[in-house]
């Protein structure tokens, strides 16, 4: 947290608003370490991302956590997940790379995140930032990006944005 704060102040003094990610894999990654660091870093210093694929990895409702955190999220990642895949991969103990080799991640609007949620708790909240359609995946895994990416913009032109 120490770190975060000094890179906060740094920004600050340059007039940029750093953007915590609560991301799998990483030292922030569940609810307990979410809330910490959103108690430990003050909201000038910190703001929040909140990633719904990576909210679902981490047993989190990405809708939950955006409301909570209403006044900090500055911006989101759109991702979705297959719960089946995610099911499969925890029973295993596989790690989150091996995960996303499995293809965990899929288009939007294909996986388990509540996105018709997620959009009526944006418009609850008046969000006016910025948010990024996303979906990891493994260059040696077999999938097709261009037509994942396709197939996301439909869904959001369908769902999110009608």
């Amino acid at each position: 947290m120490t770190t975060l704060r000094g890179v906060g102040e740094i920004c600050a003094q340059y007039g940029v608003t750093p953007t915590l990610h609560a991301h799998a894999g990483t030292f922030i990654e569940y609810r307990d370490e979410l809330d910490k660091a959103m108690r430990d870093l003050p909201p000038e210093l910190m703001s929040l991302c909140v990633d719904t694929g990576h909210c679902v990895y981490a047993g989190m409702d990405p809708s939950e956590v955006i409301r909570t955190y209403k006044d900090r999220v500055k911006y989101l990642h759109f991702k979705d997940i297959n719960a089946e895949v995610l099911a499969a991969s925890v029973a295993a103990g596989k790690d989150f790379y091996a995960a996303i080799g499995d293809n965990i991640f899929c288009p939007l609007g294909q996986g388990c995140v509540n996105f018709e949620e997620v959009r009526q708790t944006l418009i609850d909240i008046d969000f006016n930032g910025w948010v990024t359609v996303e979906q990891d995946t493994d260059p040696a895994a077999k999938s097709d990006a261009k037509t994942d990416a396709e197939k996301s913009r439909v869904f959001i032109e369908k769902t999110v944005i009608a």
